[in-house]
């Protein structure tokens, strides 16, 4: 519960995958991505999850 509510508060959850190059460039482009959907949506929190991966095709 949060700050004293009767009931959990459920958000709808929506996961955004982006693969990219590991530099720091792309980092912080992902950051200010985060940054702004914080902004535009007044979401304190807003996970970012980082794995490496290898992929051939």
């Amino acid at each position: 519960l949060f700050r004293g509510a009767p009931e959990p508060n459920r958000l709808r959850t929506k996961v955004l995958v982006v693969l990219h190059e590991n530099t720091p460039q792309r980092r912080a482009d992902i950051e200010a991505i985060r940054l702004a959907w914080k902004q535009a949506t007044g979401h304190q929190s807003v996970l970012w999850a980082q794995q490496a991966v290898e992929v051939s095709f």
